[in-house]
């Protein structure tokens, strides 16, 4: 995403597979929404929540991994995994963006 397309009155959505956490460069694209409109809510979203080597406590060890990272920026509003297959977490990360 270009510098230039970023703005306030967005809310982004980093996402990245639980699978491969590195290759995702989540911490380049939180720092680089932050640092241009640190005002825009972004939520982090892991996907392939439904594979099997993805358990409750291997996701809760990788997100708090990044909330210690991320602990400064503010605008960060929530972490969330989801399955696209089973729908997993998607209820949830919809009805944390609508409030």
């Amino acid at each position: 995403m270009h510098k230039l397309l970023l703005s306030s009155r967005a809310i982004y959505l980093v996402t990245f597979s639980l699978l491969d956490v590195e290759k995702g460069k989540v911490d380049h694209w939180v720092q680089s929404i932050y640092a241009r409109v640190k005002s825009a809510p972004v939520y982090i979203v892991g996907t392939h929540a439904e594979d099997k080597c993805m358990t409750q406590e291997t996701i809760e060890d990788i997100f708090q991994t990044m909330k210690r990272k991320f602990t400064n920026f503010e605008n960060v509003k929530g972490y969330f995994a989801i399955s696209s297959k089973s729908y997993r977490g998607i209820p949830e990360l919809r009805e944390s963006i609508l409030t």
